[in-house]
């Protein structure tokens, strides 16, 4: 498990777009799911996890708590994705 405590800003910190694809030409899908599992965050300064930008993204099983700003911020959402 990973975890990330105490810290000036963010405890995890994403400003890339999470959007991976998929390589395999014989997939029905071009777009891989990306997982945030077994995290921990807390006490941080601002956030526990702060992403810039998400597509097909899951966070599982993860432990926010207690940071100042906020324990999750997406900033945008990929409407392709948007499930309202």
């Amino acid at each position: 498990m990973n975890s990330a405590h105490s810290n000036v800003q963010d405890g995890l910190k994403i400003t890339d777009k999470i959007n991976p694809q998929n390589s395999d030409p014989c997939s029905n899908s071009d777009r891989l799911e990306a997982v945030i599992s077994n995290f921990i965050s807390y006490r941080n300064n601002a956030r526990g996890i702060f992403i810039k930008e998400a597509g097909l993204l899951k966070i599982i099983n993860c432990t926010l708590a207690d940071n100042i700003y906020a324990n999750l911020e997406v900033e945008r959402v990929d409407p392709e994705f948007d499930i309202g």
